[in-house]
Formats: structure tokens, sequence, C-alpha cells
């Protein structure tokens, strides 16, 4: 953070001082999950910090996020009921409840219960090896656009939450156990929540420790976070025949083309994923009408991760501009186009009667 201009070096007595008053203040002190030495102390408030605003909210159990060793107990004889704690609780934990004279609090196993039961099954798993994994396996999670090299984006992400509250679209969600311990509360993309912006590059100019890189708009348009894989059980055109062209509507990289296949169901069009075209945004898996899973969904493959250099190469950059030069980059490339090829399913007998197959509104 200091040699990146973010910071300064402070004396221990300035860090006491900066210490008093944020408890003065009603913050919360924590300091990150380190093994060795630790690296950075920050004092949260429930409005702003992602940890503590997302206890108060009662998104995620507290036992979850942090562990807690020391529990709070009020001292019936002497609490004179002015409320001054529950008005410095930044979670929202302690309120009043009225008991009768003579009538004491029940104890309820239930949640204790429950939390030693998750903690029980979590240390399970760590003993055998087989619930959780401590380490994040490059190339199974979508990271935003312009993150580094997974090792050296986990060294550099302080699990601050600021990409997270910055994007527009939601899209950015803290990871869980999907990243392993090593990468819990770490940004990914989650498409069928909200996709990624193609005029936005929010994330990596907010990023405090450049773990997400602030690349001009330009250059993050052709950071591949992944590519889109059809789900043909899925798809309304592929499994039931029907007409369905948001996919191919709401791609901003024109990632998406349609070609006639004849199968079963008859000579419809059918949609197809252009790999080259692809970076990954999601738009496709958010706006897919299927309910439950989208039958078009991202996944890492070919993901591009870069520590420095651009992410502008000429091969893509063509292809992106074919369309507006009128230049039939399909032909160019060797790839059959829909006006000379009609896609034959394998097994698939030839009809004698092509022009009763196909569907009203398509021309052949």
């Amino acid at each position: 953070m200091i040699n990146r201009g973010l910071a300064r070096e402070i004396t221990k007595e300035e860090a006491h001082e900066i210490m008093k008053k944020c408890e003065e203040a009603g913050l919360v002190h924590m300091v990150d999950n380190a093994q060795e030495d630790i690296k950075h102390t920050y004092n949260c408030c429930s409005c702003c910090c992602w940890s503590v605003g997302t206890i108060k909210r009662r998104r995620i159990p507290r036992d979850v996020l942090l562990a807690t060793y020391f529990i709070r107990e009020t001292d019936k004889e002497n609490c004179q009921g002015c409320g001054q704690c529950i008005d410095v609780c930044p979670v929202d934990a302690i309120s009043f409840t009225t008991i009768q004279p003579g009538q004491g609090l029940a104890f309820d196993p239930a949640r204790r219960g429950i939390i030693f039961s998750g903690m029980g099954g979590i240390l399970t798993g760590l003993a055998t090896g087989s619930a959780l994994s401590t380490k994040t396996k490059a190339g199974t999670l979508l990271r935003p656009p312009g993150a580094l090299v997974e090792k050296d984006f986990l060294d550099a992400c302080l699990r601050c939450g600021e990409c997270m509250k910055g994007c527009p679209t939601q899209a950015l969600q803290p990871s869980l156990l999907q990243a392993g311990l090593e990468g819990m509360f770490t940004p990914v993309l989650t498409p069928r929540v909200g996709a990624c912006e193609e005029q936005c590059n929010l994330c990596g100019q907010i990023c405090p420790t450049g773990a997400i890189r602030s690349l001009p708009l330009i250059e993050k348009q052709y950071a591949v976070i992944g590519n889109a894989t059809i789900e043909r059980n899925l798809c309304i055109a592929w499994e039931q025949g029907k007409v369905c062209l948001i996919c191919d509507e709401v791609c901003p990289y024109d990632a998406v083309e349609f070609k006639l296949v004849k199968d079963e169901l008859g000579t419809i069009k059918r949609p197809f994923v252009i790999e080259e075209k692809c970076v990954g945004c999601g738009q496709c898996e958010k706006g897919c009408p299927v309910n439950g899973p989208a039958a078009i969904h991202i996944t890492p493959v070919n993901e591009v991760r870069k520590n420095t250099g651009s992410y502008v190469t000429e091969k893509v950059k063509r292809l992106r501009e074919a369309k507006d030069d009128y230049v039939d980059f399909s032909k160019e490339m060797g790839i059959p186009s829909e006006e000379d090829t009609t896609f034959q399913l394998e097994n698939e007998p030839e009809s004698d009667n092509f022009d009763d197959e196909t569907p009203a509104g398509f021309v052949r």
C-alpha cells in the first residue's frame, strides 16, 4: 500500500491514538486471518464494512465469517436498563426483553447446536481432506476482468469488498467455500445475478491494491473472463425446437450466432457460441429465460489473466470489426457460414421435403 502511494508509515504512538479514536467511535477492530505476521488491521462500521454489515443484516451467521472467542453477558444484578449497549452495538445484537418477576431466561440449545454441528462438519472435512480445500484451484472461478494471475490475485486482494460494492449490476459476489479457505470472500462473477457491463471498468479503478488491474475501457473489453457454453438439453431452441433469440440479442460482442440445423424436430435456427469473440461477460446467462439454471452459462474456459501487458489481440480485433466492414470473416477463417451450409445432426436422414420443414418466418 505504501509503495503504491495509498498509505504512509506511522509510529506506534500514532497507531494507538487511531485505535483509541476508532474505539470511541464504536467501530469494530479486526485483523487479517494470518498464520504468521499480521499484515493489516481495520476498524469497521456496520454501514460500509462487508463483514460487519453482512452480520447485521443477518445474511450470513457470525460464526461463518469470524472466529469469536469472547461473548458478552449481561450482569442482571447491576444492569440499570439504560440502553447504552443497544445504541453502541454495531450489529444490533442486543435488545430489551420483558421478563416477569421471578422468571429466568430459558437456555435454548438450538442455535448453539447448529453452530457446533456446522463447525464439527468443517473440522471433520479438514481432517479427512474430503469436504473443503484450503487452496483455490486456478481456472475454476470467474474472476473480474483484469484480475491478476490467481496466486498474485489472492496475495493482493484484501477481501475489502470495494469492487463488490461498486459493481453496478451486483455481478461480483463474495466467494465462500467454492474458492477454498484461501479464497474466501474474494470476488467472483455470478452472471445469473448480474452480468459484466461492456461499458464499465469500475472494479479495477476502485481496487485499492491492484488485485484487479485498472484497465482502460477498451482493454477491459478484450479481457477474457471465460467462455459461454450452451446446455442443449435446457435450451428452448435446441430441446423444444422453438424460436428463442435472446442470447444473441443481448450479447454485446456478437459472440452468438444462429445457424439452420436439421434434426428430428425439423430445420430450425439454433444458437452457437463463437469462442474467439466471447469474453464471458455473462449477458447471455443473465438474460436466458429458462427457469433455474440458465441454458447458456459461463465457465472459465479460455480465460486470460495477465499481470502486465495488453489484452488486445489483432485476431480478435479483426474478428470484431469484420461485421462492421461487411467482411465474411467466417470464410476467411475457413468456417462454414449459414448461407452455404445447413448443419445436419449425426444419424439424421436427409429429407426430400426440405422447404416444408422450414419454420414460418425463415427464408431458405
